[in-house]
């Protein structure tokens, strides 16, 4: 039996050096005696997901696909390793020279990322549909709703099947979601962004935005490479910048629903409301700790005040750290206040965002509260703690320290160097309820920087 096995082993290494990997799946299949139903039962596939790899229709099957085929055949050590060597390697001629780079261009994860397993699975069975790609996915809100975690969604997801992407990762925030300061990024943008990724150089790029989109989808033709569109405004703006190949997919959130890309390109489409109950108490309690672990009652009524929205709950994570000694059930109770003493939006969609908001701006140090709203009115799509410190006019070391306790507060998230980035719903709520004084204006009052208010929720310093 071992000398079986040992010529079996010999027989799927030498296959392994010439043959892709439904040959290899034919032969493990085979030695194990299973037919293509039996096998695509174990592995929870579809037998036209198994005919497809066999007959070469698909030739680099997504990574936990194939991990889901090693474990149905029993595949371990260095059968394993042959299969999935198999399965990553590239048929025909190599994408790009040697030196050219990979683009790993996926923005970080969202820290402690909670829930939405319902969505998680739906987005991993549209991988497995008949063994083919699904093309395009738009994560968009429910009736445009914002704060519900699209992106965060979208790039955990992202992170999760990279694996299965071995040509790259491509990322662009297409800003066309939002009235918000920084202008939308034009297509023709995104595709000098995408082609620089991917080795052109400048001078290279062609100056006519069809060509780039040609350019594009000749440098991705038959790879697979997985491409995230964050906060798409319309189908116009995404429509360039969707490849030719099967290969790909692409990932595109928007707070519309954006049926045009439904209807005309195929789109499939993952609506998100606010996550359940279970889920916003389980994100509450991850990012508080024990004190919501020990109430899960005062945790149900806090994230209930938030409408159970992603982005609020980590606001009011953050007011409740910020104050250890407060019990959430007080918490809760002034965010309902709050809600209540705003008779002219208290019954808009977002308007319990914003009452977390304006309670996490009144608890912030003035001088930091300016920080934070200059940095919602800045105009481009990131910057640097040197950079806010010329904007503030602050020292470098006063701006960073801005800059931690923003990011305590989860009122802003660093994603690099020179990235600062605000959340779009943060964003909008300053520019609408507020105005800032002249810089450096200071009131005579209390001696720091003063900010004005123009109606609506409380700001910062009133108590």
């Amino acid at each position: 039996m071992v000398r079986g096995q040992n010529a079996d082993r010999r027989e799927a290494t030498r296959l392994d050096t010439q043959s892709d990997c439904g040959v290899l799946l034919r032969h493990w299949r085979i030695t194990a005696g299973l037919t293509q139903e039996e096998l695509a039962e174990r592995a929870g596939l579809s037998v036209r997901t198994i005919r497809a790899l066999e007959r070469g229709a698909t030739t680099r099957p997504y990574r936990h696909s194939t991990d889901r085929l090693a474990d149905a055949l029993g595949l371990a050590d260095a059968d394993r390793q042959a299969f999935t060597r198999a399965a990553r390697r590239a048929p025909g001629t190599a994408w790009q020279p040697p030196g050219r780079p990979v683009p790993r261009q996926l923005p970080p994860p969202v820290p402690g990322f909670t829930g939405r397993t319902a969505e998680l699975r739906a987005l991993a069975g549209l991988l497995d549909t008949d063994g083919m790609s699904p093309g395009t996915v738009v994560i968009s809100a429910a009736d445009g709703m914002a704060g519900v975690g699209r992106t965060a969604l979208a790039v955990h997801w992202a992170h999760q099947i990279a694996d299965g992407f071995p040509d790259g990762q491509l990322y662009v925030n297409l800003r066309g979601g939002t009235a918000g300061q920084a202008a939308a990024t034009p297509p023709e943008e995104a595709l000098a962004t995408f082609l620089r990724a991917m080795g052109v150089a400048a001078g290279d790029i062609p100056a006519d935005g069809q060509e780039r989109a040609a350019r594009y989808r000749s440098m991705l033709a038959g790879r697979q490479v997985l491409v995230l569109l964050g906060n798409a405004g319309s189908a116009e703006q995404v429509r360039p910048l969707l490849p030719g190949s099967p290969a790909c997919v692409v990932v595109v959130t928007s707070r519309d629903v954006l049926s045009g890309l439904v209807a005309r390109d195929g789109a499939r489409r993952l609506v998100l409301g606010p996550m359940s109950a279970a889920d916003s108490g389980a994100l509450l309690t991850r990012l508080i700790g024990d004190r919501a672990a020990a109430d899960p009652a005062a945790t149900a009524a806090l994230a209930a005040r938030c409408d159970r929205l992603p982005l609020a709950l980590r606001v009011a994570a953050g007011l409740a750290l910020a104050h250890p000694d407060a019990p959430l059930a007080d918490l809760a109770n002034e965010l309902a206040d709050e809600l209540a003493d705003d008779l002219t939006s208290q019954h808009e969609p977002g308007a319990a965002a914003a009452a977390v908001f304006a309670a996490a701006l009144r608890r912030l140090d003035p001088a930091i509260a300016r920080t934070f709203l200059l940095l919602c009115r800045y105009p481009g799509p990131g910057i640097g703690i040197p950079a806010l410190a010329a904007l503030t006019g602050a020292t470098v070391r006063q701006a960073g320290r801005a800059v931690k306790l923003l990011e305590r507060a989860q009122l802003i998230q660093m994603t690099g160097p020179d990235g600062i980035a605000v959340h779009d719903l943060l964003s909008d709520y300053a520019r609408e309820r507020h105005s800032l004084g002249e810089p450096g204006a200071v009131s005579p009052a209390t001696g720091q920087p003063e900010l004005a208010h123009t109606g609506g929720l409380a700001m910062p310093g009133r108590e």
